[in-house]
C-alpha cells in the first residue's frame, strides 16, 4: 500500500512540475507570425461554432432534465405505482366462480390493499362515440372517448377520486350466475365531459340520463345513468389534451383475462406467495 501511494504521488507530481514551467502565452503566440487574416477569421468562426454547439447541448440537457422531472412528478389522477397485473392464458377457460375465488385469495395475501379485474390495456380510450342528454330536446351529439373497465371496482383500485356520486358496488355473482346486467347501464364521466354536456356542477350530473344513438338509427337508442363524476384523469399521451370521456364497466361480460393488484410499498410477502 505504501509503495502504491508513493508511486502515485511521484507519477502525479512530476507532470505538474514540468507543465508549470511552460509559458502558455509564448506557446500560443509562437506561430502568430505566419497567421493570415483568413486564418484569424477561420479561428474566430471555429470559436463561435464551438460556443453555439456548447449552448445547444447545454439547453438540450436542461430541457431533458425538466421533462424527466415533469414526468416523474406528474400526477395523472390515478395511482401508477405499487400496481401489478396478473395475466394467465388459463383465465379464459376457467369457470367464473373459480376466478372469483382466486380473486378473493389474492386479496387476502399480505400487503395487498385491493384487487380487481382489469383490462390488459389500462385506461386506454377505445375511440370516440356520440352521446346526448336525454333531458334536452335538441339533437346535439357530444363525441367522447370510452374507457372500458373490466370490473365495477377498477377505479377504486386505482385510487381515482370522485367529484360527486359514488363508486360502483362490486358485484359478487352467485355460483352458476353472471353479475347483474343492469350495471352495464351505469357510467362515470370525467370533468371534461361534464362541461361538454353543459352541466353546471358535478352534483347536477348525478343520476342524469345520457343516450347513445344507435347505429343504424332505426334500432333505437341506448340509455346510461351517470352515477359519478371523476376527478381529472389524464389518459393517453401527456402531449395530448384532456378530452371528454366516459368510464364504462364491462363487469365480466366475458371471463376476466387479468387481475389488477394494488399493494403496499413493501411487497416482499406478495412476491413470496
Amino acid at each position: 500500500a505504501g509503495a502504491a501511494l508513493l508511486l502515485g504521488l511521484i507519477s502525479a507530481t512530476y507532470p505538474s512540475f514540468y507543465l508549470s514551467r511552460l509559458n502558455p502565452a509564448a506557446t500560443l503566440k509562437s506561430n502568430k507570425s505566419i497567421e493570415t487574416e483568413n486564418s484569424i477569421r477561420f479561428r474566430k468562426l471555429l470559436v463561435i461554432i464551438q460556443f453555439v454547439i456548447s449552448g445547444i447541448l447545454l439547453n438540450s440537457a436542461i430541457i431533458c432534465g425538466i421533462q424527466i422531472q415533469h414526468i416523474q412528478a406528474y400526477q395523472p389522477g390515478f395511482q401508477t405505482h405499487h400496481i401489478s397485473y396478473a395475466i394467465h392464458e388459463s383465465f379464459s377457460t376457467t369457470k367464473l366462480e373459480d376466478i372469483y375465488k382466486l380473486k378473493n385469495r389474492i386479496g387476502s395475501l399480505p400487503n395487498v390493499e385491493a384487487v380487481s379485474f382489469a383490462m390488459p390495456g389500462l385506461m386506454i380510450i377505445q375511440g370516440l362515440e356520440g352521446f346526448k342528454r336525454a333531458d334536452r330536446s335538441d339533437d346535439k351529439v357530444i363525441y367522447m372517448g370510452r374507457v372500458n373497465m373490466a370490473a365495477s371496482n377498477e377505479l377504486q383500485t386505482l385510487n381515482v377520486g370522485l367529484l360527486a356520486g359514488s363508486y360502483f358496488q362490486p358485484e359478487i355473482p352467485q355460483p352458476g350466475s353472471m353479475p347483474h346486467q343492469d350495471l352495464q347501464k351505469k357510467i362515470y364521466i370525467n370533468p371534461e365531459a361534464l362541461a361538454a354536456f353543459g352541466f353546471t356542477s358535478a352534483q347536477e350530473a348525478i343520476n342524469q340520463i345520457i343516450e347513445r344513438p344507435a347505429v343504424p338509427p332505426d334500432t333505437g337508442t341506448q340509455s346510461y345513468t351517470i352515477v359519478a363524476v371523476t376527478e381529472t384523469i389524464h389518459v393517453g399521451s401527456l402531449n395530448a389534451p384532456r378530452k371528454p370521456a366516459i368510464f364504462w364497466p364491462l363487469d365480466n361480460q366475458a371471463t376476466p383475462v387479468s387481475f389488477m393488484i394494488r399493494f403496499t410499498g413493501d411487497n416482499k410477502g406478495l412476491e413470496e406467495k
